[in-house]
């Protein structure tokens, strides 16, 4: 948490009633996006992901009658913030990520610095604007003897806001520079495959594909798939994006083989990133027997019919 203050401008050039607002922006390190909000005081207590650097300005907006226009704004000013350093980049951990598992289950991950030795250890601590306070990994992963990573517990959670992760560590014989991390849960979301996959036709060359939802916890309208599938050739395909559970696909004359799986992640419309589920397990369709013979015979009449036609042909050149 870092404080930005500021003074008053001096207003000696306007007379009578005036509103003074004062129009703040900041990046916070999260996405590099700007916040901004409008405030009548001279401080704001804001989070920040200290391993970025910090960029704040500010201006002041004048209304009122002490104006000749309906509102006047002065120029920005900016400055900018860095922690302090300290520790060797050498001895920050590697390799940190997060997933959300099927929107309900937390767990981070990491592995120790290059300069670890036995005497080094981590520690996590974490904060949203919805917790009173900064808190401590309740739940390590341990390697080694070692914290490699932390699973959250449910109560401590909160989505569509910035959530705060700090890492820091001891070793007798260094400093262990903090890591800092800055994401919202919604964004790191990685569901369940989807369950029961069936494959049924309408006609001998439509595939209709259906499913469902692996849970209750990501609704329908939250959630794209993507459909895997091959025929008798034994080479994947990939199909575009679908957002029901359900698609129908076009096969190819010949093939009495289909096999398929699908997967799902969360869609543009709830998140603005997230990882893909694993696939669900593969679903095949084979021809019934009779379509079998129709696909063996009408080969064999094309194969004839090629065979003729190339005789006649032959038979006349000759001629």
């Amino acid at each position: 948490m870092l404080d930005i203050v500021w003074k008053a401008p001096y207003l000696k050039d306007f007379h009578g009633d005036c509103t003074v607002l004062y129009e703040l922006r900041y990046q916070n390190g999260a996405g590099n996006r700007w916040r901004s909000i409008r405030t009548q005081h001279y401080k704001h207590r804001a989070a920040f992901n200290l391993s970025n650097g910090i960029f704040v300005k500010i201006r002041t907006l004048l209304k009122g009658s002490c104006t000749n226009e309906p509102q006047m704004w002065s120029d920005w000013i900016d400055t900018n913030y860095s922690a302090p350093v300290q520790g060797t980049v050498e001895s920050q951990i590697q390799n940190f990520q997060c997933t959300y598992y099927n929107w309900k289950a937390l767990q981070c991950v990491w592995k120790p610095g290059k300069l670890n030795d036995f005497s080094s250890n981590y520690e996590l601590h974490y904060w949203h604007k919805g917790l009173p306070q900064n808190m401590s990994c309740s739940s390590y992963l341990r390697s080694d003897g070692k914290n490699t990573g932390c699973i959250f517990q449910s109560q401590d959670l909160e989505h569509y806001t910035d959530f705060f992760v700090c890492i820091s560590g001891t070793s007798d014989s260094y400093l262990v520079r903090p890591s800092y991390f800055v994401f919202q849960l919604q964004d790191i979301v990685k569901p369940a495959p989807p369950k029961e996959l069936s494959i049924t036709t309408t006609n001998p060359n439509e595939i209709v594909l259906e499913w469902k939802l692996p849970e209750e916890t990501i609704p329908l309208r939250c959630l794209k798939f993507e459909i895997r599938y091959k025929e008798q050739d034994n080479i994947w395909k990939d199909t575009s994006e679908v957002q029901q559970t359900m698609s129908i696909i076009r096969k190819s004359n010949t093939s009495h083989i289909f096999c398929a799986r699908v997967r799902d992640k969360v869609n543009q419309f709830c998140a603005d990133d997230g990882f893909w589920s694993e696939w669900s397990p593969e679903v095949c369709w084979e021809a019934p027997f009779e379509y079998k013979y129709v696909y063996i015979f009408g080969g064999c009449f094309t194969v004839l019919g090629a065979c003729m036609t190339a005789g006649i042909f032959a038979v006349r050149t000759k001629r």
